[in-house]
């Protein structure tokens, strides 16, 4: 039987406390928020919970089930079943997707270059260049690099480019090849943002005027 929302409110309820006072979800001890890791367990509850993920997965390996949810029905050649396979699918693209709207709130939310603003078409350049080198030397790219620049508290050095743009700057000593006709199209786009304010500001206000009549 699947499990409702209902069901899981309490338990979601509770790890929320125990990360807000700083008491471990599995013990119960009062540790503090600074000793509690990302599970909400303290240190010692957290290494038990690790060694026993661990030999599970160990566990299911050996008897070919997934090591996720413990199914037989295995997809040939990987860990999961097809299942918890579209489950991660899910959760790293909406993730993904929340990582990189954090990020790109900070250092904007369209391009500087040609003002293009479709979150799809937008990442983070290095605006003194090298963003290739620096990747490698941190191990981390995509993702793992948005959530790298969050942790960091949003460094300097970086603004948000199109992909296009971006592929202009580094091909041609850091500038944009076509950043003179941008100017006008980054123009007639920030006016349609405006449009799009002010529209939503009207409707907004219309609506509220038919719920009070």
């Amino acid at each position: 039987m699947a499990t409702t929302n209902s069901q899981t409110k309490p338990f979601k309820d509770q790890y929320r406390h125990c990360k807000d006072t700083g008491t471990c979800y599995d013990c119960g001890k009062k540790v503090g928020k600074s000793n509690l890791n990302g599970s909400a367990k303290c240190p010692t509850c957290y290494s038990n919970h690790l060694k026993y993920s661990q030999a599970k997965r160990v566990m299911r390996h050996k008897n070919s089930l997934c090591h996720y949810c413990g199914s037989s029905n295995i997809v040939k050649g990987l860990k999961h079943c097809l299942k918890c396979g579209d489950k991660m699918k899910a959760f790293r693209k909406g993730y993904s997707q929340k990582v990189k709207r954090q990020v790109f709130a900070h250092y904007g939310l369209h391009c500087e270059c040609c003002g293009e603003d479709g979150i799809e078409f937008l990442t983070l350049d290095h605006i003194h260049g090298g963003g290739n080198d620096h990747r490698k030397e941190l191990g981390k790219a995509g993702t793992a690099f948005y959530t790298w620049i969050i942790k960091n508290n949003f460094p300097k050095g970086f603004r948000t480019l199109c992909h296009n743009c971006n592929f202009g700057c580094s091909n041609n000593g850091g500038a944009c090849p076509k950043a003179s006709e941008h100017s006008h199209i980054r123009g007639i786009r920030e006016t349609l943002r405006w449009n799009r304010t002010v529209g939503d500001i009207i409707n907004t206000g219309n609506k509220s005027i038919k719920e009070n009549q």
